[in-house]
């Protein structure tokens, strides 16, 4: 996992940012949602995430505010879930305005405060 996708605003194509990149941008949230995979399978792939350079330096990361999403579900298909997607997005973002009335399986909080690594078990069982 060399980096996070990401995708310019100026242009439609999607690019890769460099762990240094995000280091620089120190998010604030992160939302992992790799393309295709529903809930479950995000979570199998979050303990990768420890494993990037500075992963426990972000502010992300040392507020709790980590999540997984279905990507399958809500991100990666054109129809009307994708307003879906938005509602989750912004819900995310800012829960004391938007709360979240979708499905309880749409996104898990990932138990990274304090830059701890965890287990697939423990990811999982965040849902």
């Amino acid at each position: 996992m060399p980096g996070a996708r990401t995708s310019s605003p100026a242009k439609v194509r999607i690019r890769f940012a460099s762990t240094g990149i995000v280091r620089a941008w120190d998010p604030e949230i992160l939302v992992f949602m790799p393309c295709g995979f529903d809930l479950a399978k995000a979570l199998e792939r979050t303990p990768a995430l420890t494993t990037l350079p500075g992963f426990e330096t972000l502010t992300a990361i040392r507020t709790g505010r980590v999540y997984a999403v279905d990507a399958n579900g809500y991100f990666a298909r054109p129809g009307p879930r994708v307003i879906d997607g938005a509602e989750l997005m912004a819900s995310l973002i800012h829960p004391e305005l938007v709360p979240w009335t979708g499905s309880a399986t749409a996104y898990a909080r990932l138990p990274f405060a304090g830059a701890r690594s965890i287990t697939k078990k423990e990811a999982l069982s965040a849902t």
